[in-house]
């Protein structure tokens, strides 16, 4: 919880609850450490649900791009009686051998209390990779968080449980692969029947990268693989990691399959940030915070999506406006995406009247429906030295009452 807003020792847990008498309210959250060597985000979790998949597990010496990893969850039941979950873990199979179960637990959250634990403290062991599912056995909805850690470079990234349908698409307004940045893509088939995925990497100007990559993921696969390595096989590169900026297509021939997309330093994992794909676009969000100090940044990434069998599709014309702590509106621009094209600015070169500003908000309407996230950054005299990644909250709240939980 924050020190400054509410009395409490902050080196212990602890969930934080949001009530409010209104829908048109937007929040999001971040945690890291307080000399911010790390840093990441998200925002509440709005629907508890009986399941949860958290995307991303990764803990042991070498875990993630041969960096050492340790992966903590946070389960919350907001009920007024214990639930009783069962937590199992899914290895990735790297062999591509047929996913396999993992171990198992069963444990007990008393009523408005939490669950947090590390993968080694729940399952014997100290290397895992792979994706953990919790289902609600007894008792109330939970809601479910994952912090996943890289000490030795003093790294951190968070990811929300997903409890939602999964649609057949979904997206990531971020995909780079340059020197010094990778992107890592994880996908994970929820449903019970085997899924044809298609992987599309368009640039910037609405074109294809290469062509669509093609996988295959059974019932409960994981497919995890570097952006630079996915698109390389394909196409004039001839099997050499390719460079490139631009955004992901995730298309299923049917509902089920989820995933998340991890990027960062390709050189030392200096800084990371971690987002879920996208699978509701929106015609108006907000982002929750600014912050355009000296050695801070806030950057916009928007994604226009081109319909399904619309090659005619009009231009999203995007309208942003960007204001303070007290709702002033410091600055207002617009601009157009084509179907397929993808713009990412600093919030300060959108708005530069915000140079300076801490704090407030921006909101985002367009005219056709788009993707979009948040960057916030640090810098020091070697360049980036933590970033954070928040997706846009859209409005109006898809929410079954007006009680908003952390």
């Amino acid at each position: 919880m924050r020190q400054d807003l509410l009395e409490g020792d902050p080196s212990k847990t602890a969930w934080f609850e949001l009530e409010s008498d209104t829908l048109e309210l937007g929040s999001f959250f971040q945690f890291g450490t307080l000399d911010l060597a790390q840093l990441d985000g998200g925002v509440p979790a709005t629907n508890p649900a009986k399941s949860f998949v958290l995307r991303r597990v990764i803990e042991g010496p070498t875990a993630f791009r041969g960096r050492r990893a340790a992966t903590r969850l946070s389960i919350f039941n907001p009920g007024q009686q214990s639930a009783l979950l069962r937590l199992s873990f899914v290895p990735l199979e790297l062999d591509g051998s047929r996913p396999s179960g993992g171990p198992q637990v069963t444990r007990s959250i008393a009523a408005r209390s939490q669950l947090n634990a590390s993968i080694s403290d729940l399952f014997s062991g100290s290397s895992f990779l792979g994706y953990l599912v919790g289902e609600v056995l007894e008792g109330p909805d939970v809601v479910a968080f994952e912090v996943i850690e890289f000490p030795d470079q003093q790294t951190t990234i968070g990811l929300n449980g997903f409890s939602e349908e999964a649609p057949s698409r979904s997206f990531s307004a971020q995909l780079a692969s340059q020197p010094g940045f990778f992107t890592s893509v994880n996908l994970i088939n929820t449903d019970s029947q085997t899924r044809r995925v298609r992987l599309t990497a368009i640039l910037e100007d609405s074109s294809y990268l290469t062509e669509p990559v093609e996988i295959e993921l059974r019932p409960g696969e994981q497919f995890t693989q570097d952006a630079g390595l996915l698109f390389s096989n394909i196409g004039p590169a001839g099997g050499a990691k390719v460079s490139f900026v631009g955004s992901l297509e995730v298309e299923a021939d049917g509902p089920g399959v989820i995933g998340d997309v991890i990027f960062g330093d390709d050189a030392q994992l200096r800084f990371a940030a971690a987002l879920g794909l996208q699978t509701r676009p929106f015609r108006e969000a907000i982002f929750n915070q600014v912050a355009n100090l000296p050695n801070f940044f806030t950057g916009l990434a928007f994604f226009f999506p081109k319909p399904l069998g619309d090659c005619t599709s009009p231009d999203a014309e995007l309208t942003i406006q960007v204001y303070r702590n007290d709702g002033q509106l410091v600055e207002e621009t617009t601009r157009t995406l084509g179907p397929g094209e993808r713009s990412s600015l600093l919030v300060v070169e959108l708005a530069p009247e915000s140079a300076g500003q801490s704090g407030g908000y921006t909101l985002i309407r367009a005219t056709q429906e788009i993707i979009a996230q948040m960057i916030f950054g640090a810098l020091d005299e070697q360049g980036i030295r933590l970033l954070s990644a928040v997706p846009a909250e859209a409005r109006p709240p898809v929410l079954g009452n007006i009680r908003r939980r952390n």
